[in-house]
């Protein structure tokens, strides 16, 4: 490591916080990490499509990691309505997950930095110096404060008070399902590739990434997918946003929370309009 270039204060111990935090170490910076969860946050299992620059920051901080950094895919099937394959294209990815890259950046970042249970309220700056201020009292002064704290940013809402995110127009259903629980057809079909279906005004597109324990043997690891739908902001999406205790969420509903309503709406949908191996994935979730 070099010569310390000045302390930097990174709210929010997700991704984009480590990679912030493991890059700025690498060139010298004293950082400290503070994730207001209290829970580990390595059971968030979505999937990631790796992108070239993800590997060159493992690599320029030094991070420890086995190649590959998650499932390869070697090609890109587009199905048609009955479910054959209407076009196919030869494309090398690499399709990890949420818990595979923070595992392997979690590991790497010194645990004696990285503060969870850390909710910050405010922060003060002056010309030189910015203070970090926790709902527990806690306080840190450092020369660069990085806000990655998420979609409530509480950084970005001191910053531009005026700020309201925009409903882009449609909503993400994601799901999971273990290699074992898909029947073997639609398992073949999906396996080691990026498959996308297409109809007016959505898609849906599946690809396989590492386990639960970040294993990349086959058999343990899991069918990824997400599909994407349009609702209208005004008519639908309040009832969409709502979780199973009447709870009305801003941006998304966490894993087994989804309104029992909800859940059977999307299920009848996906039965009426999706491509026959979709439809199968995704009774099997």
């Amino acid at each position: 490591m070099k010569a310390n270039a000045g302390h930097a204060i990174v709210v929010g111990g997700s991704l984009g916080g480590l990679f912030a935090g493991i890059l700025l170490r690498s060139v010298g910076w004293q950082v400290d990490i503070y994730e207001r969860s209290r829970r580990a946050l390595d059971s968030r299992g979505g999937g990631v499509v790796l992108q070239p620059e993800v590997v060159e920051a493992f690599q320029r901080a030094g991070v420890a990691y086995d190649d590959p950094l998650g499932v390869v895919a070697h090609e890109r099937l587009y199905l048609n309505e009955a479910g054959g394959i209407a076009q196919r294209m030869r494309m090398r990815q690499t399709l990890t997950s949420w818990n595979f890259l923070y595992g392997a950046m979690r590991r790497h970042f010194p645990s004696e930095h990285y503060h969870q249970g850390k909710q910050l309220t405010a922060f003060q700056h002056d010309s030189e110096k910015v203070t970090a201020v926790f709902a527990d009292g806690t306080r840190d002064t450092g020369d660069l404060l990085i806000g990655a704290d998420g979609a409530s940013s509480t950084v970005r809402q001191q910053l531009l008070p005026t700020y309201e995110p925009r409903y882009a127009g449609y909503v993400a259903y994601r799901g999971l399902v273990n290699e074992a629980d898909l029947d073997r057809v639609s398992a073949n079909l999906f396996t080691e590739r990026f498959v996308f279906f297409q109809f007016p005004n959505s898609h849906i597109l599946q690809y396989v990434i590492p386990g639960e324990n970040e294993s990349l043997k086959p058999g343990d690891r899991r069918f990824n997918w997400v599909w994407y739908v349009n609702y209208d902001e005004l008519t639908e999406l309040a009832s969409i946003l709502t979780d199973k205790d009447g709870h009305r969420r801003d941006y998304s509903i966490p894993p087994g929370m989804m309104a029992p309503a909800v859940e059977r709406q999307m299920r009848a949908y996906a039965n009426k309009v999706l491509t026959p191996p979709f439809q199968r994935l995704i009774a099997a979730t």
